[in-house]
């Protein structure tokens, strides 16, 4: 069994950029996407259609974990009416000694190795006619493919009708929406979501379980292990991830989560029922895992919706303009662990006007001073909420977010400050997280500097906290003060 299903790369254009940045290009993009994808068809893909007529089996469903068991507080700490100058008013405490959280490292299928075949002749592309969907706002067109609709969810019928979605969604569709994916400059989940997007349009008019069928061809065939499930009543999709992802149901298949996903269109209500899904064999290269992390921004053309944002405090005042379309992108983004928001990037040109607006009201400053101006700012100039009051949910925020939302909470000041001192002051910063709360601890490098902290690896961490507002560095809030932190490395 050859098992090379590894071409992402080259379904998406990432081996021949010049083909996919070039849209007035797309047949020659299109007839090397084929060429490539035939070389390959005696992979997975060439016998997906027997896995599916062959055994089921049965998996137990998990409930989605929670990140965070201890619920935040609903009202905002407050430790000082007025911002403090002097570090500490009490007897600086060291810490119980950290407990350390690695940092998130991608989990991937191991690679096989493969064996081309010799290339197959490919028959001349046709255009086919456009169909627009929307995609968070932004109008998008993509082939207006037919599927025939699944006439059961009995194995022989899925076998029949997955074979039919996927050669003609390998013909037009997965070249047609790689390209938007590398316009776009999207990662592996946009790619997904884009996807489910697509297929929601596309057969509006048809069952669940035939959006399910057509998003499961075309992300198998762009390369993704994304697996079908099925119930008694319907079609699933199960997705891995390179990362930890929250609150979501999931099975537990090869020593790896597989993340359920419904139809969009369907009831959202959690199901726990045990689920089916066809039998294909461990060490069987069937795809790369979906990685949640964002590098390099989102690129999206302007649409007159940005959002204005201005923040004020003492003398330091901040504008920006926040993409509304890209925010709602990431409004349900699956959640992460807190350190994966702070390593993703959505809006590097944001990130660097904000930097560029903030060097002058700190450039005069030692480090200690400018990042008690920073830690006060971030205190005073947002306003607190809980996730479950303000989304219903539990929402970490990227850096951009917390300028397009009206209001943040612990985690969300705590990235934001990292990003800011790493990049500013050029100090070490950890993430640190206690039961139903999340601060940061610095490095300054300087003796001088006292607080509370603790010690890693023969380095001084003083706890800054942009939530215990009118603390400067080195307050940590007396409920924590004995609480051993856990440290969140990124």
């Amino acid at each position: 069994m050859k098992s090379n299903c590894f071409i992402l790369l080259t379904l998406l254009g990432l081996s021949a950029p010049a083909a996919a940045q070039d849209t007035n290009n797309f047949d020659a993009y299109r007839q090397n996407m084929l060429d490539r994808f035939y070389r390959y068809k005696e992979g997975v893909l060439a016998d997906y259609a027997t896995y599916l007529k062959g055994v089921w089996e049965r998996f137990e469903t998990f409930k989605g974990i929670k990140r965070q068991e201890t619920p935040k507080p609903k009202v905002l700490p407050k430790g000082y009416d007025e911002p403090v100058t002097n570090p500490v008013t009490t007897v600086p405490q060291e810490q119980p000694e950290p407990e350390v959280q690695p940092s998130p490292q991608p989990v991937d299928r191991p690679k096989q190795a493969t064996s081309p075949t010799p290339s197959t002749p490919v028959v001349p592309p046709v255009r086919m006619e456009q169909i627009p969907f929307s995609f968070y706002g932004i109008t998008l067109k993509g082939p207006k493919a037919e599927f025939p609709p699944l006439p059961s969810l009995d194995k022989q019928h899925l076998s029949s009708a997955w074979t039919a979605y996927q050669k003609r969604s390998a013909k037009e569709v997965v070249p047609s929406l790689g390209n938007m994916v590398q316009n776009m400059h999207l990662n592996d989940w946009l790619t997904v979501d884009m996807v489910r997007h697509y297929a929601d349009k596309l057969l509006a008019s048809h069952s669940g379980s035939d959006r399910i069928l057509l998003q499961h061809t075309i992300l198998t065939t762009m390369g993704y292990d994304v697996r079908l499930a099925k119930t008694d009543e319907e079609l699933l999709l199960l997705i891995p991830f390179t990362q930890m992802i929250y609150e979501r149901p999931f099975i537990e298949m090869n020593g790896h989560k597989y993340f359920t996903f419904k139809d969009s269109k369907s009831p959202s209500t959690e199901s726990l029922k045990p689920i089916y899904t066809c039998k294909i064999a461990a060490d069987v290269d069937a795809g790369r895992y979906v990685n949640p992390l964002i590098s390099g921004g989102i690129i999206i053309q302007h649409t007159g919706t940005d959002h204005p944002c201005v923040l004020n405090y003492q003398d330091i005042t901040i504008k920006t303009i926040v993409n509304t379309p890209v925010m709602e992108m990431f409004r349900h983004y699956p959640q992460m662990d807190i350190p994966c928001y702070a390593k993703s990037s959505i809006l590097p040109l944001l990130r660097e006007d904000l930097l560029k607006q903030f060097r002058p009201y700190i450039a005069h400053l030692s480090k200690p001073d400018a990042a008690r101006k920073l830690l006060h700012f971030i205190q005073h100039a947002f306003q607190y909420a809980t996730d479950g009051d303000q989304h219903g949910y539990e929402k970490s925020y990227f850096v951009e977010e917390n300028f397009y939302y009206p209001k943040n909470d612990c985690e969300d000041r705590s990235i934001l400050f990292a990003f800011l001192v790493r990049n500013l002051l050029g100090l070490d910063v950890h993430l640190v997280q206690y039961p139903g709360h999340e601060c940061t601890a610095v490095c300054f490098n300087d003796p001088t500097v006292q607080g509370d902290g603790y010690i890693y690896q023969q380095k001084r961490y003083i706890i800054c906290d942009p939530t215990y507002i009118g603390a400067g560095i080195g307050m940590c809030m007396p409920k924590y003060r004995s609480e051993k932190p856990k440290i969140q490395l990124w």
